[in-house]
């Protein structure tokens, strides 16, 4: 089952009844009403992206740490040193992600792409082209299974 379900059924909902009432707004015929409307399933198409992400950072953030628990653990001496040294916690979240992929990966540039969609939520702006939420989640879902080594 996807970490995201609840999320993309919250928005299925809410966008559900957006787009009930454009219907109803269209055939009245009241343009800005519509244009209203568009513009607040954007605004909640940018909310569950957001909410989407932050869970995504938190599995993330999740998998970091532990694997930082296990190099802890190594056998050699040295190895253990790199990692009690390095902060998880601390690190921002695309160094934690490096942890986990390689930076030269389809998955860490999709990733990066998308965090840099989240930045611009978070700062106040909208993304330019409505967010997917349900694609997006499947996107998410289907990295953070590779970060996790699931096939």
């Amino acid at each position: 089952m996807s970490p995201f379900k609840d999320i993309t059924d919250a928005h299925e909902i809410a966008d559900d009844a957006i787009r009930a009432k454009m219907g109803l707004v269209r055939m009245a015929g009241t343009v800005d009403s519509f244009n209203e409307l568009y513009q607040l399933s954007r605004i909640t198409a940018n909310a569950y992206f957001f909410m989407l992400f932050a869970r995504f950072e938190h599995q993330v953030t999740q998998l970091g740490l532990t694997e930082a628990d296990a190099g802890r653990k190594a056998p050699t001496p040295r190895d253990r040193r790199v990692w009690a040294v390095l902060d998880v916690r601390k690190m921002d979240f695309l160094r934690r992600l490096a942890l986990l992929t390689d930076k030269g990966s389809p998955d860490y540039a999709t990733v990066k792409e998308l965090y840099e969609d989240r930045n611009a939520i978070a700062h106040g702006s909208l993304i330019e082209t409505k967010p997917n939420v349900k694609v997006i989640a499947a996107k998410l879902s289907g990295i953070l299974s590779r970060l996790e080594g699931i096939p």
